[in-house]
């Protein structure tokens, strides 16, 4: 069974995240597998709240420490991973998905790739760009020969095997070498996969973690590009377009 996890903190990511869980709760048989995961420091929107009661899903919340003023997003959502893979069933996988997502369709792993993803294994969609670092002096630059192929952390597929997997992550992300530079969680996931855990990935399909124009077989669109500051983009509007349109069908 899966548990579509999206996590979020502030009004912005909030307000898509109500929106975004919600085209989930819609695409799902089973009421209460979807849930918004904010700090538990942090008080719900009133949005958030209306849409958890008209679309059944749940808000949850998780202790969350800030230990550092950089990277904040990264963090949370290193930290909310290794939190929540721990806590699931041995029958759940879970899906994490940004806020900025918009679930188009329901969603059917192929058989190979959820017995992996059982195993142990994390399902992720290549990247429209391989972002990996070249430049040898940054803290977080990988040998070719370690890189394998380069992720979006906006749709993450686990199941508790994985925990070990999303401890190192949250480990590396206090790091102070990766309180700085580009990128949030991704880089960090991105180092983790290259150095630590070679084999680590299974690829899933592109329509799983559609970032650009969608198609008939897209099944969940992604508004990449936020980095933390989803409040000042455009594609906030345009992500808020596609789920009031899925919403009202």
């Amino acid at each position: 069974m899966f548990k579509i996890i999206i996590i979020a903190s502030g009004n912005a990511y909030q307000h898509a995240a109500a929106l975004a869980a919600s085209t989930f709760a819609v695409h799902l048989n089973a009421p209460g597998t979807v849930c918004v995961l904010l700090p538990d420091s942090e008080e719900s929107s009133p949005l958030l709240k209306h849409c958890s009661k008209d679309f059944s899903f749940a808000v949850e919340r998780f202790p969350f420490t800030a230990k550092y003023r950089e990277k904040f997003t990264s963090q949370l959502k290193c930290q909310a991973y290794a939190w929540r893979t721990r806590g699931l069933g041995h029958n759940e996988i879970a899906l994490f998905a940004d806020a900025d997502t918009c679930c188009l369709q329901p969603i059917q792993l192929p058989m190979s790739v959820t017995t992996e993803i059982m195993s142990g294994r994390v399902g992720m969609a290549r990247d429209i760009t391989d972002r990996h670092f070249t430049d040898p002096s940054v803290p977080w630059y990988l040998a070719p020969e370690e890189r394998s192929m380069y992720v979006n952390s906006g749709v993450i597929f686990a199941s508790n095997a994985a925990q070990v997997f999303f401890e190192c992550v949250q480990h590396l992300s206090e790091q102070p070498r990766f309180l700085t530079g580009p990128l949030n969680d991704q880089k960090v996931i991105n180092y983790a996969l290259g150095k630590h855990f070679p084999g680590l990935l299974v690829s899933i399909e592109r329509k799983f973690n559609t970032m650009g124009p969608v198609c008939a077989e897209t099944v969940v669109a992604h508004f990449a590009g936020g980095a933390g500051h989803l409040a000042r983009q455009k594609r906030r509007h345009d992500h808020e377009q596609m789920c009031l349109r899925v919403l009202s069908d």
